[in-house]
């Protein structure tokens, strides 16, 4: 459902609106967009080593020492939407088919002691979710809500 409010809150927008930084401190909608695929990606690893290694260690991530971000973000909206939602319908496919057991299996991440594939699945819900209320809020101060 979170892909869809993704797809919503980013529609009738144009490249230039989507990469228009309202604060120079802060992200603009398509920088958003490039940060949640980026990490949907990441969950996405994180979720196959822990289903195929026992207790795997879990870097955390920073995206501002990400490297990679500036490239990825400056690809055109449409194409990061477009992978982020085949992708999230890839991920969600692999997701239902583990079993029960699985969502226990757990990694080892330095600030979350408790680090299944459950926590790693809400954690994601949780995180995305605030993102989405800062791209509402963005389209709501550009006066475009859809």
């Amino acid at each position: 459902m979170q892909a869809q409010e993704i797809e919503r809150l980013t529609s009738g927008l144009n490249e230039e609106v989507l990469a228009r930084r309202l604060d120079p401190e802060k992200w603009s909608i398509k920088e958003l967009l490039a940060h949640l695929w980026i990490t949907q990606r990441l969950f996405l690893k994180r979720a196959e080593r822990m289903l195929a290694e026992n207790h795997p260690a879990i870097d955390p991530y920073d995206p501002a020492l990400d490297p990679d971000f500036p490239r990825i973000a400056a690809r055109p909206a449409a194409r990061l939407l477009a992978e982020l939602l085949s992708e999230r319908a890839a991920f969600v496919a692999r997701l239902a088919a583990i079993s029960p057991a699985d969502w226990s299996r757990r990694g080892e991440h330095p600030e979350f002691p408790h680090y299944s594939v459950r926590f790693l699945v809400e954690y994601m819900v949780h995180h995305e979710a605030h993102h989405l209320y800062g791209i509402f809020c963005l389209r709501s101060r550009l006066g475009l809500l859809p």
